[in-house]
């Protein structure tokens, strides 16, 4: 796994390590990414002293038309976005622009274990129920065909 160190903006003593996935998929989206902040990264490696105003026409071309993300389709992007990827890649390559795991990966976010516990059970009891109404409706029918009424 590609692990990281970020301090975010906070003092050094508050920093917190971030696991990107190693996935193909991950890599994919990672290489999408920087298709996008592509211009941006060589505009940086080239050495060539620009004013603000290329970077900002250059961010208005980027944001302005709609990218195609493999496997799920056309995205319009915000600059807030575009320069969120820019300092990841300038901070950690292209292995920062991999998706991170989730913090709370393989935990229940917002049901706590009682409410869960009480929606298993009703759903057992709705299947229950179905299956008796389904019954009912199958011998009522039967008996207007007449039928053996089960």
């Amino acid at each position: 796994m590609a692990r990281f160190w970020h301090s975010w903006g906070v003092s050094t003593d508050d920093q917190r390590e971030v696991v990107y996935r190693e996935d193909e998929p991950a890599l994919l989206v990672a290489l999408f990414r920087y298709g996008v902040i592509a211009p941006l990264v060589e505009r940086d490696q080239s050495g060539a002293v620009c004013g603000r105003g290329a970077v900002v026409k250059l961010m208005g071309e980027i944001t302005g038309r709609p990218h195609h993300r493999p496997g799920r389709g056309p995205l319009t992007l915000t600059a807030r976005t575009v320069y969120s990827w820019l300092h990841a890649y300038r901070r950690g390559g292209i292995d920062a622009l991999r998706p991170r795991y989730r913090k709370d990966r393989g935990q229940a976010r917002v049901i706590d274990a009682a409410v869960l516990a009480r929606a298993v059970a009703l759903r057992h009891e709705s299947c229950r129920l179905a299956h008796r109404s389904a019954r009912w409706f199958s011998r009522k029918s039967a008996r207007k065909a007449g039928g053996n009424p089960g």
